[in-house]
């Protein structure tokens, strides 16, 4: 009978321990399910029931309630901007990801207008070395000569025809107006992408600008120099290689020709590293109705020579102008801004 009572003992021992064990599971399977329904609705962007909140008590959860709100004034409004990453390697992503998007709303200023432009400009110059600096560009000549004369400089009895046709090329015919419009556009180019102002006498070759006027054009625009740009011809037909004119000292030029004769000479010798061709040199002239009716320092450019084959070739070449382009814009620069 003893032994039949600690068998039955035994077994409810037995049932007792099976009983908190299941009891135990359920309880634990419940915490389960609650944190993986409860991380669900939280990946859905959803809150969960409040049934499912794993917080200790109602004080606990209205307090982290508040701080998630804290939090959410200061979070960009985004789907899933609540979410955890699911590891180190997606979270490392997201916050490079949100570092590189911080920047670029950083670096982006509101903008409009020309201001576009000059930001576009600063990507290919980053310097704008040459912004407040003002220059003229002269392309020498145009298509129809005009022969009719003009004082070669301001109350000068001395007359001169005011534009000439120019010259053209000894073997491929093209005539020297073009040619200087095409190397006066490609230096534009530079010295805009550079932050100047550029004036143009002219931008077609169907004009009619007297060269007092050309000069007159760049003293009203203030300028801090004016470039004019030729090509040479000659009866020699060996002769080759590049010079820059610049006023002589008379009575119209004294404020300046000092001035201009160095900016020809840096202009030469930026022209000889960019081109390669041969140094000529600079002249003085004081005949030339283009400087004597200027006000601020003024060089002509002839760039080569027409009557030479090799020279009339190379200068009808887009890379050769851009050659000669180079050369005249970084000797203008190094001139203004040394």
């Amino acid at each position: 009978m003893e032994h039949s009572n600690r068998l039955q003992r035994r077994k409810r021992v037995a049932l007792k321990k099976r009983r908190r064990r299941l009891f135990a599971l359920l309880v634990f399977s419940s915490i389960i399910i609650s944190l993986l329904t409860y991380n669900f609705f939280a990946r859905a962007g959803s809150k969960a029931p409040a049934h499912m909140e794993p917080t200790a008590n109602k004080e606990e959860a209205a307090s982290i309630s508040n701080d998630n709100s804290k939090l959410s004034d200061n979070l960009p409004s985004q789907e899933g901007s609540a979410e955890e990453p699911a590891s180190k390697e997606e979270a490392k992503e997201e916050s490079q990801q949100g570092a590189a998007a911080s920047k670029t709303s950083e670096a982006k200023p509101a903008v409009s207008g020309q201001d576009t432009d000059v930001i576009a400009a600063s990507s290919e110059d980053k310097n704008l070395a040459l912004t407040g600096k003002i220059i003229c560009i002269d392309p020498g000549h145009q298509a129809k000569a005009n022969l009719s004369t003009e004082p070669i400089g301001p109350g000068s009895t001395q007359m001169k025809a005011k534009v000439t046709g120019g010259t053209s090329g000894v073997s491929s015919r093209i005539p020297e107006y073009q040619i200087n419009l095409d190397v006066s556009m490609k230096l534009k180019e530079l010295l805009e992408r550079a932050g100047a102002k550029v004036v143009m006498t002219r931008a077609a070759n169907n004009v009619n600008i007297s060269n007092a006027e050309r000069a007159e054009l760049a003293n009203k625009a203030s300028v801090d120099i004016s470039v004019r740009i030729h090509a040479n011809g000659s009866s020699n037909f060996s002769a080759s290689g590049i010079s820059i004119l610049y006023p002589a000292k008379n009575e119209w030029t004294g404020g300046f020709y000092a001035a201009s004769k160095e900016a020809a000479q840096i202009v030469l010798d930026e022209l000889i590293k960019s081109t390669g061709a041969k140094r000529e040199g600079i002249v003085a002239r004081g005949d030339i109705t283009g400087f004597n009716w200027a006000k601020d320092p003024v060089i002509l450019v002839e760039m080569g020579y027409l009557s030479n084959k090799g020279e009339d070739a190379l200068l009808n070449t887009d890379d050769y102008q851009r050659k000669v382009a180079q050369g005249i814009f970084n000797g203008i620069s190094e001139f203004l801004l040394s």
